[in-house]
């Protein structure tokens, strides 16, 4: 349960940044959230994926959630989605290019 508030709480820091003004307030109005309420992005992710036998709810919140990690932008792969940093193999130390070397330092 912490894990999937903290993921849910990413996401709520995410929402200004990755919808439009306009987005959020089209969903803010969709799932009834007001305009002026307080934590009105944490009441909007809290209220996706609640209804699992609503096909239509499923596909929308899956594309907010998309939009908002950038699962949907063209041309590449999202680090977010694989929480990877890719370096080129000279930029990496030598200590992480296997475990051969560490055994050899620990005479295993």
């Amino acid at each position: 349960m912490r894990n999937l508030k903290h993921e849910r709480e990413n996401l709520a820091k995410r929402v200004n940044s990755r919808l439009a003004p306009e987005e959020r307030d089209r969903l803010y109005r969709k799932f009834r959230i007001p305009l002026d309420g307080k934590q009105r992005k944490l009441q909007l992710i809290y209220r996706l994926w609640i209804d699992p036998n609503d096909m239509e709810h499923i596909q929308e919140s899956a594309e907010i959630v998309a939009k908002l990690i950038g699962f949907c932008e063209t041309g590449h792969a999202s680090k977010e989605m694989f929480e990877l940093n890719f370096v080129l193999p000279s930029d990496k130390k030598p200590w992480l290019l296997g475990w051969s070397p560490i055994s050899n330092l620990l005479n295993l």
